[in-house]
């Protein structure tokens, strides 16, 4: 459970920083079709994509040229040939047809006749194949953007790592490994404090209390949280708006309790509270739990959870990334881009060749900057004669003009653990987190499931 809290924090922060503005865009006008290869726009300078029968037809020299593939056209017999590493295309201007051959490495050529419902054809002197089939010939996974009017095409092999050794971040994969074997008891605090400037100036702290127990996929935590709202309240009154139902809701909002329970192999995320009856539209003393069914949103998006698990099953990030990979979206153009860019961040940054040694702490930097925002993460991995004692990392997010808007730094070290966050939101809000994790080994089991009869799945919710 320690391992994949690293790696999906990791990745969830470097998603987030990597998703650009743009992707907040609303819907494509128009009828002009976009084509994106991994992660990047492709410019069509004579002869744009079109859309005939629901299929995307794209210019064939463009489309191949940008897979890296050597092309040759046959004007006699109107013969499109793409040839890449040991795959050949062939396809004929106006046949359904396309022939795939590939060469094993005894040399064997073994050839798959694919039949499609979209014929190449000819427009303004270009010749213009379907987008799908071709570039699935060539090892890609396709997908279409109907927001954005895009295909999206993702080589199935972006992410080569052959000639890239991951030895030191393995090393943290394997006492990740080696942690997870036991159960723990963890006992913690979170403290915060928060500042908003608009339209009042309003402070408000906190302090969460957090006992509960892990296991190698499995965690629970009991957490209580209790607030000080003093200068809310003021607010409140000051406008004439606290009565008694405000009050209540004050005197509930001061104190709260809740329990969590993660089943990674189950795929089952558990948030439960006597507060959350009201999400039931009735009121009960019997505590109430929201459920994420992770396989199940998975599947709904077409993707696989068992891959997601396998990133808590290796201590080989290659692997790690191998199995990410299968895992980029292909239905937004945006979440793609920003997916990608964040694989091949995690891969500059874990690379051997990217860690500097200073005594007993290897250390490695990356910097994305775009569109006027900057991204820094520092991964920090502790040493001790031949074995991984600890870890940092560092996160921060800049905009021109604005400076840092946002700071991370999460601190392993043994048994132990911290955590420090600083937010400043446009100089409106101030946010401060900064706790403290201790695990000490146990044989208590963590539960996978609440006891209590009284689950909502949060999709029932959202469709309701």
């Amino acid at each position: 459970m320690k391992k994949f809290k690293f790696l999906t924090a990791l990745l969830a922060a470097s998603m987030l920083v990597f998703a650009p503005s743009s992707a907040l865009a609303a819907e494509t006008t128009g009828t002009q079709v976009e084509v994106q290869i991994n992660g990047e726009d492709i410019a069509f300078t004579d002869v744009k994509p079109v859309i005939v029968n629901n299929r995307v037809f794209v210019p064939f020299r463009t489309i191949f040229e940008e897979l890296d593939a050597e092309i040759e056209y046959n004007g006699a017999t109107k013969t499109v040939t793409a040839v890449k590493d040991s795959t050949t295309v062939t396809l004929v201007v106006g046949d359904k047809t396309i022939s795939v051959a590939t060469t094993d490495e005894n040399g064997v050529v073994n050839t798959e006749t694919i039949e499609t419902d979209a014929a190449s054809f000819i427009s303004n002197s270009r010749t213009l194949v379907p987008v799908r089939f071709v570039a699935q010939a060539l090892d890609c996974t396709v997908g279409w953007d109907a927001a954005n009017k895009t295909a999206i095409i993702v080589e199935n092999n972006l992410f080569n790592t052959e000639n890239v050794t991951f030895e030191i971040v393995n090393k943290y994969l394997a006492y990740s490994t080696e942690f997870a074997k036991s159960n723990y008891a963890i006992t913690g605090e979170i403290n915060l404090d928060a500042e908003i400037s608009f339209p009042e100036n309003i402070k408000f702290s906190g302090t969460t209390d957090i006992t509960g127990l892990t296991s190698a996929k499995t965690m629970n935590l009991d957490t209580t949280t209790t607030l000080d709202l003093t200068d809310l309240k003021k607010l409140a009154e000051a406008e004439g708006t606290l009565g008694e139902e405000e009050l209540a809701m004050f005197e509930e909002m001061s104190e709260i309790d809740m329990n969590i329970i993660f089943d990674l192999e189950g795929g089952k995320f558990y948030i439960g509270s006597t507060s959350m009856s009201a999400l039931t539209g009735e009121v009960s003393d019997e505590e109430t739990w929201i459920l994420l069914d992770m396989k199940k949103l998975f599947a709904e998006t077409g993707m696989d959870y068992s891959e997601l698990l396998l990133l808590n099953d290796t201590t080989d990030f290659a692997e790690i990334i191998a199995t990410m990979a299968k895992t980029i979206p292909v239905d937004n153009k945006y979440m793609t881009a920003s997916t990608i860019e964040s694989y091949k961040m995690l891969i500059d940054l874990f690379a051997d060749s990217s860690f500097t040694k200073s005594g007993n702490e290897y250390t490695s930097s990356y910097t994305f900057s775009e569109q006027g925002s900057t991204f820094t993460m520092t991964m920090i991995i502790v040493e001790s004669g031949n074995k991984i004692t600890g870890s940092k990392i560092d996160m921060s997010v800049g905009m021109t003009g604005m400076g840092e808007i946002m700071t991370m730094s999460i601190v392993e070290n043994g048994l132990s653990s911290t955590i420090n966050m600083d937010i400043n939101a446009m100089g409106m809000a101030k946010i401060n987190m900064d706790g403290e994790m201790n695990y000490s080994k146990t044989t208590q089991n963590p539960i996978t499931a609440p006891k209590s009869t009284n689950v909502i799945d949060i999709m029932d919710l959202l469709l309701f």
